[in-house]
């Protein structure tokens, strides 16, 4: 660690200090030597969504990565803490979080690094992390589609997944909708600063359009799956209309044999089919062609 902050002060050197999962005691070790009050604050707080702080040459970051898990349909969200100084980055990762190896091998592939010093790996992050939104984006876009087609093809068991999949959008948004918001701040704030934060401002112009394109993705999933809540609640109406015409029709069919024989089972003496050798097979009958008639007569009013 002290080498780390002998390090930090070559102003030719990029100090990089991963810490993932940190207990409190690696925390305040990493505070204690390169003195760094920020940084023991962080574990007692938990952020959701993108905070920005500046305070003079130091950039504190915060972000909530995220990653679509396939298996279970949902979207699983950690905390990246990024902290800026002269040469040095410190990041700070609980939970699902970017590929830092990714990371790594971008900046030694690029030229970012010595031009924007410690902001390059900040801009890195950003950038890792805004794949793995579009990925996101992606999954439950392709969740949505699928969903549509069920709830049009009148699929019962529709609406537990349009709850879940409803929660996981409503998730995904709240740590997406600052983020173009804080980018634009960053770079108006580094356009009124002179130093290598006004180079990562104007750098970050690729990552504030994608995060626009987010937002706008997810404001449309929103409004897709309110569509998608109406129409599944129209359509299991009219499910519901249709069995209630349904059990009314078999009902009027069934009742009209129920009271002929009702009338014939009350056993009075004098009745004229009693004495009439067909009178039983033309009661029958009468049924049978009641039952005929009232079923075809729903059939073509589509009760039936």
């Amino acid at each position: 660690m002290s080498d780390a902050r002998m390090a930090s002060r070559d102003p030719r050197a990029v100090v990089w200090i991963s810490l993932v999962e940190p207990s409190r005691e690696e925390l305040d070790s990493v505070a204690r030597h390169f003195e760094l009050q920020e940084l023991a604050q962080e574990d007692t707080e938990t952020h959701r969504g993108v905070i920005l702080k500046l305070q003079g040459r130091s950039l504190t970051f915060m972000v909530s990565p995220a990653r679509y898990l396939d298996d279970s349909g949902t979207v699983a969200v950690g905390e990246l803490d990024v902290l800026l100084e002269e040469g040095l980055a410190i990041t700070v990762l609980r939970g699902e979080g970017p590929n830092f190896l990714d990371v790594e091998q971008g900046l030694e592939e690029g030229s970012y690094l010595s031009r924007l010093g410690a902001g390059a790996i900040l801009r890195g992050l950003l950038h890792r992390v805004l794949d793995d939104y579009v990925s996101v984006v992606d999954g439950l876009g392709d969740d949505l589609a699928s969903l549509e087609d069920d709830v049009l093809e009148g699929d019962g068991r529709v609406t537990n997944r349009l709850y879940e999949l409803s929660r996981e959008v409503a998730r995904f948004q709240r740590v997406t909708q600052h983020l173009e918001a804080v980018l634009e701040g960053l770079a108006h704030r580094g356009s009124q600063e002179p130093g290598s934060n006004s180079e990562l401002g104007m750098r970050l112009g690729v990552a504030r359009s994608r995060a626009r394109w987010i937002n706008s993705r997810v404001s449309e999933f929103v409004g897709l799956l309110q569509n998608l809540f109406n129409a599944n609640l129209t359509l299991a109406s009219v499910k519901q209309s249709d069995q209630t015409r349904r059990i009314s029709a078999w009902a009027a069919i069934v009742a009209v044999p129920t009271v002929i024989a009702s009338i014939y089972g009350m056993n009075f003496r004098y009745m004229p089919e009693l004495d009439s050798r067909f009178g039983y097979p033309l009661v029958l009958l009468v049924m049978l062609a009641s039952c005929i008639v009232l079923y075809v007569v729903f059939k073509r009013i589509g009760w039936l």
